[in-house]
């Protein structure tokens, strides 16, 4: 791991009870789409760290990260972070990549789209026309994470299907989990795809239930839980 770099809170964006930060971004900190980095902040009871998934691209200028807001000493600290308080990152870690030259169902939730938005960011970045199926499940249209720049995305090959529990809004959209069913009406050929699996522990292994009812070889499933004790 890489020695610890002095970042500051550029800009805070919240909806429901995730937050944005988007921090600045060191001279040669370098990373690759969908790894993690380590944030330490100053809480009540001394520095802690906790591990966040880059949510921006490596060809983007600044840092960004999202989480979702809880009662711990840690997360009150980050939420009452304001423009110009400093952090440390230390990073990058973790070897999240897409597949070479393979179709990607991504099946994501809440927080969990962060490192798959690393990934599509940094393919339209690039200009790379990614072939690629995002199933992204929401409580609610309240707070849909990225919503308007998932549904602008350029990639001809991405599509972006919301999945919402519970919408508020008339809605004509998909509506409850996403479940074997909703895959295979989405996605062709369900076998073809490799699948990447990402967000809180649950959702994860309610999703791998899901691709092994499709008969999906586990070598073509990737998962990616959040809130492990040092997760953000």
């Amino acid at each position: 791991m890489a020695a610890g770099h002095e970042v500051r809170l550029l800009e805070r964006s919240q909806c429901d009870d995730a937050l944005i930060l988007r921090l600045s971004r060191p001279a040669g900190y370098l990373f690759a789409a969908g790894q993690y980095l380590i944030l330490e902040i100053e809480t009540a009871g001394g520095p802690q760290r906790r591990t966040f998934s880059h949510a921006s691209a490596p060809g983007d200028p600044d840092i960004e990260i999202m989480t979702r807001l809880s009662d711990s000493e840690f997360k009150q600290a980050l939420g009452d972070m304001v423009p110009g308080d400093a952090a440390f990152v230390r990073g990058p870690g973790g070897r999240l990549h897409l597949p070479e030259a393979e179709p990607v169902v991504f099946l994501a939730g809440g927080v969990g789209i962060t490192p798959i938005r690393s990934l599509i960011r940094d393919a339209e970045i690039r200009g790379d026309d990614l072939e690629a199926v995002l199933l992204f499940g929401n409580r609610d249209d309240r707070c849909i994470p990225y919503r308007q720049e998932l549904d602008a995305l350029t990639l001809s090959r991405t599509h972006v299907v919301h999945v919402l529990e519970h919408p508020i809004e008339p809605w004509q959209g998909e509506r409850g989990f996403i479940d074997p069913g909703l895959i295979s009406r989405h996605v062709n050929e369900p076998k073809r795809w490799y699948y990447m699996i990402a967000g809180p522990p649950p959702m994860v292994e309610a999703m791998g239930r899901c691709v092994a009812a499709l008969g999906i070889d586990p070598a073509r499933v990737t998962l990616e839980r959040f809130g492990a004790p040092t997760s953000g």
